[in-house]
């Protein structure tokens, strides 16, 4: 397994260099830095056709192990 992180930020000037970033990529972890509500994650994840949408929560530890 191998794991790279890249930091391609949220500007729209990125759009077209994200999906280039990472081609064959199993998984995909989004941060963000303020909470967002459930519903525009999962639009988000519909965007991008994600196969599914999970939240965590370090402060919490909802759903980390």
């Amino acid at each position: 397994m191998e794991l790279v992180l890249w930091n391609t930020a949220g500007q729209d000037n990125y759009e077209k260099l994200r999906p280039s970033s990472y081609p064959d990529t199993v998984v995909i972890l989004i941060k963000r830095k303020k909470p967002v509500k459930s519903q525009d994650g999962k639009n988000s994840s519909e965007k991008i056709n994600a196969c599914a949408y999970l939240e965590c929560s370090p402060k919490s530890s909802k759903r980390l192990q």
